[in-house]
């Protein structure tokens, strides 16, 4: 027996939530060339920061993400940016098919948590 995975179609301009750490959404902020309205405004969660992204802006962080984990000469922040690529990555195959939510473990338990 197979996995059937739909594909629904997003209009346009539809946001999505994306949450990252604190630290992470600094990090962004300061290392990326974005435009900082893009990570204006999160919504504090606990410990995270959730934003309201558009397809666009995440596709944008995204390519940013991955240009600078490429040029990175510093280890600890390549490792830093390819995590947040991974999480635009399952953030975008989770808001284009039904059948799949983005979790990831907590470190030190067997707690999941929802990604975006």
């Amino acid at each position: 027996m197979s996995a059937v995975i739909f594909r629904k179609q997003i209009p346009h301009g539809t946001k999505l939530p994306v949450s990252f750490s604190r630290s992470d959404a600094e990090m962004m902020r300061r290392e990326l060339c974005i435009d900082p309205s893009v990570l204006a405004l999160g919504l504090a969660k606990g410990t995270r920061l959730c934003f309201d992204l558009s397809l666009d802006d995440i596709e944008e962080l995204q390519g940013a993400v991955a240009a600078e984990a490429n040029h990175a000469k510093d280890r600890k922040l390549r490792d830093r940016l390819d995590r947040l690529d991974r999480i635009f990555s399952t953030c975008r195959i989770s808001s284009t098919d039904t059948t799949i939510t983005a979790t990831r473990r907590v470190a030190g338990s067997s707690e999941l948590q929802t990604i975006c």
